[in-house]
């Protein structure tokens, strides 16, 4: 799970990903597919998809939520994750 400003989202077991609380900026409508990773910003979300495609969603200022034309997995890939408690 991660947490934006007002919104959270997680990624269910068969993979694809729900997102509740906020929608001021459309940060609930998660993209149709399966993904391996999501991270929110305050008002946006950005996962990286099973194909390796990335996918962002919400508010879009500053370009925050369109990634790279063209990105997969060559250009992207997991990072450490840090676990709280």
């Amino acid at each position: 799970m991660v947490a934006g400003y007002g919104h959270t989202c997680g990624i269910r077991t068969d993979g694809t990903v729900t997102c509740w609380g906020s929608n001021e900026y459309g940060q609930l409508s998660s993209p149709s597919g399966t993904f391996t990773q999501i991270s929110a910003g305050n008002w946006h979300t950005c996962g990286l998809r099973t194909d390796g495609t990335l996918a962002c969603w919400g508010q879009n200022g500053y370009g925050a939520a369109t990634p790279p034309a063209g990105t997969t997995r060559a250009r992207w890939r997991r990072t450490a994750r840090r676990r709280a408690g």
